[in-house]
């Protein structure tokens, strides 16, 4: 935990704060943008619950859902475009950074490695860079502010005794959804680190081809190759089963997450205004994808 803390220091240092200035620039505006796509997305859910059942208002609720709903797929898109300069920034950064850390070792360390691993090992810690910076800004950021959009919403639209239940449900569930992709994370390590051996053991037989063949150990090697082999698929078994699962929960979580939240509502006896009760649908509406989002996100 502390490792890893100290990890996502170092990589926010390094990554995130050394980005371009005009990046930097543009980080208030893009977040802005993210909390009225969030706004707008919770009211396209809210309208496109009502407008099945709302018949006399068909024609201009339809509207003003185009026009949410292209408002906000722009935002998205505008959205996207900065994260994405903003990733790519910081790989060709991180390719950098992990280029001259391996020139800038002792020369007798540095000739007891051979380029193959120096390049692979660069580009798979450049690589694990990108995927941190993107479940960073996509998954995490984003939804966070989406979170609090909820959370606003469910005060304005339930009691306040009932919004604090009602937030503090999601805060625990949320708690349990983070607590639940370390799992899976600490599982994907170990997938990954026999992936890592197997790619060693089969570059070491190719290269070692020649003397294989003329010692006749071929059947050896293939059993070694085997052994090395039956550690990667069982954590590769436990990781998918457990992702499953896991995902299974969150789903059920989240089911039972819903149903208090419309209970909480009709039991303040406000269901006279149908738009109401389609607000707390559409917020629930809204919020399942994201919840789908935070549970198949690998870290």
């Amino acid at each position: 935990m502390i490792k890893g803390c100290y990890n996502i220091k170092k990589y926010t240092e390094e990554f995130i704060l050394k980005v371009s200035w005009w990046i930097k620039l543009l980080i208030a505006p893009v977040v802005a943008l993210v909390i009225v796509s969030n706004y707008l997305e919770i009211e396209c859910s809210k309208l496109a619950t009502s407008i099945s059942t709302d018949l006399l208002q068909i024609k201009s609720k339809i509207i003003q859902f185009g026009i949410y709903l292209f408002a906000l797929e722009t935002m998205k898109y505008l959205t996207n475009i900065f994260i994405t300069f903003f990733v790519s920034s910081s790989i060709k950064r991180a390719y950098f950074v992990f280029m001259k850390e391996y020139l800038s070792i002792k020369y007798e360390d540095f000739t007891k490695l051979s380029s193959g691993d120096i390049q692979y090992d660069i580009q798979r810690r450049s690589i694990a860079i990108s995927d941190f910076l993107t479940v960073l800004t996509i998954s995490f950021i984003s939804n966070a502010i989406f979170f609090i959009v909820v959370c606003q919403k469910l005060i304005v639209s339930l009691s306040l005794e009932a919004a604090l239940k009602s937030i503090i449900l999601v805060t625990i569930f949320l708690i349990v959804v983070v607590y639940s992709q370390r799992m899976k994370s600490a599982l994907r390590v170990k997938v990954n680190q026999g992936f890592i051996r197997n790619s060693r053991k089969v570059c070491d037989v190719l290269l070692n081809y020649e003397r294989i063949v003329a010692y006749d150990n071929i059947d050896i090697e293939c059993k070694k190759y085997e052994d090395v082999s039956k550690s990667q698929e069982y954590h590769a078994k436990l990781f998918w089963s457990s992702y499953e699962f896991i995902f299974f929960i969150n789903r059920i979580l989240f089911a039972l997450l819903a149903a208090f939240i419309i209970y909480e509502f009709k039991k303040m006896n406000l269901t006279t205004n149908d738009l109401t009760i389609f607000e707390i649908i559409g917020i629930i509406n809204a919020l399942d994808p994201k919840i789908n989002a935070l549970s198949y996100s690998i870290d």
